[in-house]
């Protein structure tokens, strides 16, 4: 059982039409959400958005992009600090990767990356501030001839810390922790059930929706 897929079944991805779900149904004139509400769900929707943002293929390839992307849901007092690290980890993948600023590599392979959220949970909040967990499944990789770095599935916890500034919540912080389910190397069969333990009921990440 392999976790990867072949090159040729991305033959048909293409990054811009695939558009990202924005719970509050509505962007602002240059493409990102707009305000949301100043309530536990209008926190999970944007960090929903933060997390869906941060796993474009933009993020890691077009610096222009990803800098008017933290422009417009970053707080004012951390977009200093995530501009240096996310062009830090925008710069570290595109190295490992071998990707140019059009997404690909120099033998025509196309970077493939796109989260997204399967629950949410609120683990902090106030009129201020919120900290939402949230199960992702993000694909990565590049579809192309290089079979080393076939575009795999990873099931992640992330943590979105925001604060309500401007009228509306944006990400102080977008952090990654422990794996939501044990990845098996290719060919390997996956993790059995009892794997999945420690994560608890469905309960206890309530469907976005």
């Amino acid at each position: 059982m392999s976790t990867a897929h072949p090159a040729g079944d991305f033959a048909d991805y293409v990054p811009g039409k695939a558009e990202d779900a924005v719970l509050t149904g509505s962007t602002d004139a240059d493409g990102f959400p707009a305000p949301y509400e100043r309530t536990d769900r209008g926190a999970r929707a944007a960090a929903t958005s933060a997390v869906m943002l941060w796993g474009d293929p933009r993020f890691f390839s077009d610096t222009t992009w990803r800098h008017r992307m933290l422009a417009a849901t970053a707080a004012p007092d951390a977009i200093d600090t995530l501009t240096s690290d996310t062009d830090a980890t925008a710069r570290l993948v595109s190295e490992n990767r071998g990707v140019g600023e059009d997404g690909r590599t120099l033998d025509g392979g196309l970077l493939v990356t796109r989260t997204a959220v399967l629950a949410t949970r609120t683990l902090a909040d106030s009129d201020r501030t919120a900290s939402i967990e949230l199960w992702t499944a993000s694909v990565g990789g590049v579809a192309g001839q290089d079979e080393t770095q076939r575009p795999q599935i990873a099931f992640l916890r992330m943590t979105v810390d925001l604060a309500w500034t401007g009228g509306t919540w944006k990400a102080t912080a977008v952090t990654p922790s422990e794996p939501l389910v044990p990845a098996p190397p290719a060919a390997e069969e996956a993790a059995p059930a009892g794997s999945f333990a420690d994560v608890g009921g469905a309960a206890d990440a309530p469907a976005t929706a």
